[in-house]
Parts: structure tokens; sequence; C-alpha cells
């Protein structure tokens, strides 16, 4: 008789067969406009679901989760109250019922889903707008709770789905900030292939062939990582720790002088790149992953390389401070997006810390820094013309 009331259909949010259920009514999913790119939906509550949206702002007014409780028992996928029911029981460390509600709240979703509106299809440009309604945005505001939950459990390959998905709904705008934990989730769940593509090919692939973000402060320091292990995947032992101060001896100048392209798939290129645009980011990553009290050292050290952490970050390369950071391919041109960058800048490194603390790492940025900071010091007038050339 159950199996009766259930859906005969493979789902791709939902995975618990409890939450799977007929639905009593369903969210209408509307073509709002169309663009040369994309098809833009928003999902319009039935006379019904609309009906009770008044009746519900009146239970939540009231602050009483047993209020919602009996509410949801009338209406068992009414989705603002799975929503609030779901974080309610997260913020107290309830997970296992809050990851039920928010699941329950992720099949309603999906079951009002179009055949038109094809999300989970690479070839289909589809998106939603998350300013259409409450309904459309709640969406949104659900496969990211949902996506913290997997975190907290460590399921970071599930997690690294979800994020992906949220940030298709809409890749133009990333209302969730999306772009800033696939990188994060990538490297967590040795998703590397993964993360070496998409970080080429995003900006190209939904807005122009000029943008990238390869020069974005998370996925510089992320690229670079990822291309390190894959290097380093093949290699054992002593390989490793060779891979990690085996740098070009043209690298440096080249990057002043803008000749990348021999460059481009080695990860001691964008680890130094990376610590040329956003010093005060490598800096951080020292600092809280206490790996600069560390010092170590390797047989192939030579003049800077040898010197300490608490010596080399004291050069002036590291006063840089985020205000200094107007670099064009940012857009960063008011004091809020300042403040944002500033932001990505913090959230980076704690987020990060585990992925970066390891000596194999340390050893890799002490070799890369010691060799950046003893081409800067031999011709300091070209780290100047550079460092111009940057916010020109």
């Amino acid at each position: 008789h159950l199996k009766q009331n259930k859906p005969n259909k493979k789902y791709v949010l939902a995975h618990n067969e409890d939450v799977i259920q007929k639905l009593p009514d369903k969210l209408d999913l509307k073509l709002l406009r169309t663009s040369p790119q994309f098809k833009i939906f928003g999902f319009e509550p039935t006379q019904k679901l609309a009906s009770l949206k008044d009746a519900y702002e009146s239970v939540r007014n009231t602050m009483d989760p047993n209020a919602i409780q009996d509410f949801l028992m009338l209406n068992p996928y009414y989705p603002e109250a799975l929503y609030d029911m779901a974080e309610f029981f997260r913020l107290k460390g309830n997970y296992k019922d809050a990851n039920y509600l928010m699941e329950k709240l992720l099949f309603f979703y999906e079951e009002c889903l179009t055949f038109e509106f094809k999300i989970f299809e690479e070839s289909e440009w589809c998106m939603l707008d998350p300013a259409y309604n409450n309904f459309t945005h709640l969406f949104f505001k659900a496969v990211f709770k949902f996506m913290v939950i997997l975190v907290k459990k460590g399921c970071y390959k599930s997690a690294l789905e979800y994020a992906k998905l949220l940030l298709k709904l809409n890749p133009l705008e990333d209302p969730m900030g999306a772009l800033l934990m696939i990188d994060y989730f990538s490297l967590s769940a040795n998703r590397l292939s993964f993360l070496k593509e998409f970080t080429e090919r995003y900006g190209e692939l939904y807005f122009n062939k000029h943008t990238s973000l390869l020069l974005y402060p998370n996925y510089t320091f992320s690229y670079a990582l990822c291309l390190f292990k894959l290097k380093a995947k093949d290699a054992e032992g002593e390989a490793v720790g060779a891979i990690s101060v085996d740098i070009n001896k043209n690298l440096v100048g080249d990057i002043f002088a803008y000749k990348w392209d021999e460059h481009l798939f080695d990860p001691h290129f964008w680890l130094t790149l990376a610590t040329l645009l956003y010093p005060q980011l490598l800096k951080a990553i020292l600092n809280v992953t206490e790996m600069y009290k560390l010092n170590p050292g390797n047989s192939k050290f030579v003049n800077g390389q040898k010197r300490t952490w608490a010596d080399l970050l004291t050069h002036d390369l590291f006063s840089k401070q985020n205000s200094d950071l107007k670099y064009p391919f940012l857009n960063v041109t008011s004091d809020a997006d300042i403040d944002g960058l500033s932001k990505v800048l913090d959230i980076y490194p704690e987020r990060n810390k585990l992925t970066w603390k390891t000596n194999v790492y340390n050893v890799w940025m002490k070799a890369v820094v010691g060799n950046l900071i003893d081409c800067i010091d031999m011709d300091t007038q070209k780290f100047e013309d550079f460092s111009r050339s940057l916010i020109e």
C-alpha cells in the first residue's frame, strides 16, 4: 500500500525512501524569461500553497517550534515550515532530524521540477532567479543548508555534488557563494582532476574567454595545491620532496615579463603568482596552521630558502594590504568590494587549515617564497614595475 503512494522514479536530491511520498500539492515551475544563453525559471505557488502562507507566518511569529511541528502535522510538505524546523534541529546539533527534514524539502523541490528544467543535464542551460520570490530563494537555501549538514558529517564528496548543483542553479550570480566552497570540497574529497578542469573552464563556459577563476585568491592557491598534488600523486618518498624544491630558475623573471605560457601547468608558477598577488593570504595560511613555527629545511635549499619564516615574512612583499588589491580582474572598485575581498581572504585559511597543514607543503611554500624574495631583491625595479602593471 505504501509503495503505491510513492512516485515511481529515481531521485537525485533525495535518497531516503522515507521522505519520498505522493505530494498533496506542488509548486509550479514557471519560465520567467529567456536570455541568449539561459532559460530563467522561478517557482510559483499554487492557490492552496499561497493560501497557507499567511497562516504559517502567524505560526512562525510565535517563535514556538512546537507550533511549527503542529503545522507540519497538518501540512507535512509546506516548504518554509520544513526549512525552519530543519534549521531548529541543526542549530541544536540534532543533525539526524535536520538531515531528514532538509532531505524531505529537497524531495519536494525535485518533484516540482519539470522536464523543461533539465538542471541535471550537462548540455542544458537553465537557471533559477532567487529574487523572484521566497519559494524560489528557499530552494537555494535548502541546498546550501543540506550541504552544510553533509560537511558536518564529513561527507565531502557528497557536499561537493550539492555545491556544484548550487552553483549551476544560478552560475551568473552565485547567490549562495558556492564558488567559495567548491575548491575546498574538491581538495578535501581528493577530486583533483575535477578541480583542475573546473578552475580552467568555468569563466569561459559561463561568461567569456577573458574571464577566469585562476586569478581569484582562493582558486589561485587551491589550483597551485591541486597541481602539486597531481604531480606528487605518481611520485613516492623522496621524489615528492624533490618536486617541492625543483623550481625553474627563470620562473620569477618570466612572471615579471608576463611570459607565462610555458609555466601554466607548473604548481611552482601558481604558488609564486599567488604569493605575489595575495601575500597576506599566504601569511594567513602559515599563521592559522602555525607552520611558520616549524621552519622546515631541505638539502637543496639555497640562499633565501634557508632563512626562517619569521625572517622571510618581514620582507616588504608582505606589507601589501587588502586595500592595495585593486586589480582590474577582481572588479574591486569600492569599499564594499574591498570588504568582500577581505572576507574571502579571512575565510580561506580557516576553512583550508587542515588541507594545507602538511610538512611537504610547508617545504614547498618555503622553497617558493625564498626563491621569490631572492629574485625580488636581485632586481627590485622589475618587481615594482610588475606590481604597478597589475593595477593599471
